[in-house]
């Protein structure tokens, strides 16, 4: 009878636990648990998930339509649910939100503190923050101006001046991307240039853009609406230092106060992309829009609609079995 007892009880606990892992993903968005939950994501014993309001479940196709992006994601990054895609897995540019890689990369191979060089091959026609041939800057305010101003000049001086060169550092660019497992992406220069061969995702972006908010540094930078760099004096050579003031080209970190980052992007290739990063009422959420005719309005929308349509509720799974 004991042995009865245990092996029943066994049985009960597997079964108990097969109804968890197969109905909780869709319980979480309503959607399908194999195409809509992104496993990548760490799962919670204690959490609050997303769970969307019966009334605008039958508005999510008008509200997919709604918006120009060719392809987008939007996701809770606490739980990983996806509240809303389109073509989140079909490859497009990335554009200038490549520079998010090459922040991860760069804050790898170099210290903050590391004075790099501003050689002739790095610097662009465009040139926007007038930067000199042989001025001296540092890994962190390049990294700054990269991610806040969107520099390329930043981007190629970064690459370039790692031991291995600018091949080297973009080989480090794609192997980052191999371990933090973006499945459908390739990266051919550090900037975003358009490429026959560049490619990306919005769920893979969605990806690297959590992987960056990690770095608790790396996540102030992408928040910082304005501030000023400038060329190194260490030398004691300099007595007027070259001075470049960074401005962020996210738009939506000057008009909406819940938005903390990311990145924007924009080539003819492209259209116009962005990553925006949500933080409100203790919910991170982020936007991916790619291929987008107007990436601000797109996100703005989609801000909005999650806003309405979702409600969080704590969850504790662990009394689900006890």
């Amino acid at each position: 009878m004991a042995g009865q007892t245990k092996y029943l009880w066994l049985g009960m606990g597997i079964l108990i636990w097969i109804f968890i892992f197969a109905t909780l993903p869709r319980a979480i968005a309503n959607f399908d648990p194999e195409t809509h939950y992104n496993f990548e994501f760490e799962f919670l014993p204690v959490g609050v998930v997303p769970i969307i309001r019966n009334e605008f479940e039958a508005t999510r196709s008008s509200a997919i339509e709604a918006v120009t992006a060719t392809h987008f994601q939007v996701t809770d990054l606490t739980s990983g649910a996806v509240l809303l895609e389109k073509n989140a897995t079909s490859s497009a540019f990335p554009a200038s939100t490549t520079k998010m890689m090459t922040a991860l990369v760069a804050r790898e191979v170099f210290s903050l503190e590391d004075l790099l060089v501003i050689t002739p091959e790095a610097i662009a026609e465009d040139n926007l923050l007038k930067f000199r041939a042989g001025e001296k800057i540092s890994a962190g305010d390049l990294i700054k101006s990269l991610l806040i101003n969107s520099s390329n000049e930043s981007a190629e001086a970064l690459a370039l001046n790692y031991p291995g060169g600018k091949v080297g550092f973009v080989d480090l660019m794609n192997k980052k991307a191999r371990d933090i497992h973006l499945t459908k992406s390739l990266f051919i220069n550090p900037a975003g240039f358009d490429h026959e061969n560049i490619y990306s995702t919005a769920r893979d972006l969605t990806i690297l853009a959590k992987e960056l908010l990690k770095d608790e540094w790396l996540k102030s930078v992408v928040a910082t609406k304005t501030t000023v760099i400038a060329e190194s004096t260490a030398s004691g050579e300099i007595k007027y230092p070259n001075q470049h003031y960074l401005y962020n080209t996210n738009q939506l970190l000057f008009e909406m106060p819940e938005v903390t980052g990311v990145k924007t992007g924009t080539t003819d290739g492209a259209g116009q992309v962005l990553v925006a990063l949500v933080e409100k009422d203790g919910h991170q959420i982020l936007f991916v829009v790619m291929g987008s005719e107007d990436r601000y309005q797109d996100t703005k929308y989609l801000i909005n609609w999650v806003d309405q349509a979702f409600d969080w509720v704590s969850v504790d799974f662990n009394n689900l079995i006890n």
